[in-house]
């Protein structure tokens, strides 16, 4: 089981892709940003599929606002079960 300090290496500023998300009721939490190609049915249909990876305390919930890198995102899924207790990975919708 993983204790807070392992949890918190996860999200430190020294990792690639770590960003300060706003959330619009107030307050920032460190995450991990990923906007990486996403491909579906051979090429047909692509895009990008925005997300973060955040400690789970942090309470992130469905169809939060966020803003990240100066972006506005929706949450628009979140997986508690990514792996490794106490992370989450939130999928995300530009707006």
């Amino acid at each position: 089981m993983l204790d807070a300090a392992d949890l918190a290496a996860f999200v430190d500023p020294d990792m690639p892709g770590y960003v300060l998300v706003t959330r619009q009721a107030g307050g920032e939490l460190p995450a991990l940003f990923s906007d990486a190609p996403a491909d579906a049915f051979s090429g047909i249909v692509s895009g990008s599929q925005p997300r973060i990876t955040c400690l789970s305390s942090a309470a992130v919930v469905y169809q939060e606002m966020l803003t990240i890198l100066g972006r506005a995102y929706r949450v628009i899924d979140i997986n508690p079960k990514g792996g490794l207790n106490g992370l989450s990975t939130c999928v995300l919708e530009l707006q």
